[in-house]
């Protein structure tokens, strides 16, 4: 029996490194099998619609289920030996890896083995008599014999894919089968984790503790901290001061007297500069007041905005 791994050990660090690069190299090598010409219009393995390039595929496809267990399995290894008081987390593990790892199968192995078990001679019958729809073809254009026997590469993946909803009809023994594999872990995980509700809310709550204490949550906090006061900064950036607003506001009466824009144009404008307050945060002067008592007198404010700014004022002396 293979000793479980100490989590000093650099071997479990690199791991999910290790893990993530053969999974990125098995993803290549499918793609690439899947541009060889040869591979790609070949013909199906006798009246199957299995062919070289999905028989490929369901190889490559295991291999990532298999590095995905394999990773799986280390990372119980790793909890069992750096929490040993607690038996059951290496378990719950295991379950969690086998819930995955019948999850991703479901998916890899539902169109090969529709394409074994329906036979072309039987998808063809299914087709001329209307139980199914072909995706590619108007349903005025019913396939022949002859049609689906030499139909390769990309013709004959809807056909693969007629043959995975002719597979799936119920009573439908391959979802029910899954569906009992997948639900064994899923109990095992429910009943072991109330079992053990304590333990997992403490060991939850120490991670979180150990988490905000550790050097990388300190600086994600000084981060937010200074990404809120540049935000903060940028903000304020971009309200203007008093001076400025009442510049722009004499300016925009200026154009409504000499019929730039309309009084409803002005109105708008104004009504926005207005609602939008000041940057400023240094005592009035009386040159704020002399500005203001100006736009009263151009009426480009009305005696209720002029004593509602004079307010402000007044309050910021």
């Amino acid at each position: 029996m293979q000793p479980p791994p100490s989590y000093s050990d650099p071997n479990v660090g690199r791991k999910p490194l290790l893990s993530a690069a053969n999974l990125l190299g098995l993803v290549i090598l499918r793609a690439i099998l899947g541009s060889i010409p040869i591979e790609k219009n070949a013909s199906p393995f006798g009246d199957s619609l299995m062919t070289p390039l999905l028989l490929s595929y369901v190889i490559v496809d295991t291999v990532m289920l298999a590095v995905i267990v394999d990773f799986g399995t280390t990372l119980a290894r790793y909890v069992q030996a750096k929490y040993q008081d607690f038996p059951d987390l290496r378990k719950v593990t295991l379950l969690a890896t086998a819930f995955l790892g019948l999850a991703i199968g479901y998916r890899i192995y539902e169109m090969p083995t529709a394409c074994l078990v329906v036979r072309r001679t039987e998808l063809l019958s299914s087709l001329q008599g209307s139980t199914l729809t072909n995706p590619g073809k108007p349903s005025t254009e019913q396939p022949t014999a002859a049609t689906l026997q030499s139909a390769t590469g990309d013709a004959l993946v809807p056909y693969q894919h007629l043959a995975v909803n002719l597979f799936r009809r119920p009573p439908d023994a391959y979802g029910w089968i899954f569906l009992i594999l997948v639900a064994s872990p899923v109990i095992g995980m429910v009943v072991l984790v109330w079992r053990n509700l304590q333990p997992f809310s403490h060991l939850l709550s120490q991670a979180a503790s150990t988490f905000r204490g550790s050097a990388q949550f300190s600086k994600l906090v000084m981060a937010s901290a200074a990404l809120g006061k540049i935000q903060a900064v940028s903000k304020a950036a971009q309200i203007p001061s008093r001076r400025e607003r009442w510049e722009k506001l004499a300016k925009l009466k200026s154009l409504w007297d000499s019929g730039v824009i309309s009084r409803q144009d002005f109105e708008i404008q104004k009504q926005r500069m207005l609602n939008q307050g000041t940057s400023d945060s240094k005592p009035a002067e009386p040159e704020d007041f002399q500005e203001l008592k100006a736009l009263l007198d151009s009426e480009a404010v009305t005696q209720a905005e002029y004593e509602s700014e004079k307010t402000r004022l007044l309050k910021s002396l």
